[in-house]
């Protein structure tokens, strides 16, 4: 595993404080080659979720759709920049409510969480 990956999986870990352990996860996209996401497992615990989105290596921001316990709130975010915030509360969760969170995201390039202290 590259070292990026690893350092961006324990960065998740301390973020939410969660049960269980995030994980990248990589699918077949009908459209195009393999695909991943990054799954965070947890609960809310009042902070909003900052993360830089880099550009893949065509020009591409690197995050393209956010699940958040199962439901896609890819509209609710600003996804066409850089870095963008996922604002829970607004989100309609509640402090303590279980997050499932799934930032899908281009093969050849990661998404960064930028507050990692969240907790």
């Amino acid at each position: 595993m590259k070292a990026y990956q690893i350092t961006h999986i324990l960065l998740l870990i301390l973020l939410l404080q969660s049960c269980g352990s995030p994980k990248e996860v990589f699918s077949k996209d009908e459209e195009k080659s393999f695909r991943g996401f990054l799954e965070i497992e947890g609960f809310y615990q009042g902070k909003d979720l900052f993360v830089q989105n880099p550009y893949t290596e065509t020009n591409e921001l690197c995050a393209y759709k956010i699940l958040l316990n199962g439901q896609d709130v890819s509209d609710s975010i600003e996804l066409h920049a850089t870095a963008f915030q996922i604002d829970f509360k607004k989100l309609g969760l509640s402090i303590g409510d279980s997050v499932n969170l799934k930032i899908y995201h281009h093969p050849d390039c990661l998404p960064k969480i930028l507050n990692s202290e969240v907790h």
